[in-house]
């Protein structure tokens, strides 16, 4: 007896990584990001979390590392970002690996990755 199982318009991706966000940013310029933290469409109580997030090269290397905060945690508020001496040391056009963290009761879990690629700034003063 042969048995054949057809799945059709449905892709399924599994993954315990964080989502997939890219970054492009103006070389030199800094970059900053305020979001509110939410599972299941609820806010989520930030007391206790720590966020954490690196760029670094396709070989390893630490380029830059995110400064993060809890802004307000029972709004579920906090801050991300990269100086912009931090994203001055980004080669333009280069692609980098990064990604963001967040740590909870002894655990920590991935939030963002992505790449990050420095570009020119366009209009001039």
């Amino acid at each position: 007896m042969v048995v054949a199982l057809f799945l059709y318009a449905m892709a399924i991706t599994l993954t315990n990584t964080g989502y997939r966000t890219d970054l492009l940013l103006v070389k030199g310029s800094p970059f900053t990001r305020v979001q509110t933290f939410k599972r299941n469409g609820a806010i989520q109580d930030l007391t206790g979390y720590t966020f954490a997030g690196q760029v670094r090269t396709t070989s390893g290397s630490l380029v830059a590392s995110f400064v993060c905060s809890v802004v307000n945690a029972p709004q579920g508020l906090f801050m991300w970002s990269l100086p912009a001496i931090s994203v001055g040391l980004l080669a333009l056009g280069q692609e980098y690996p990064w990604s963001l963290e967040f740590t909870t009761g002894g655990a920590t879990y991935e939030l963002y990755r992505g790449v990050v690629t420095a570009v020119e700034e366009i209009t001039q003063p």
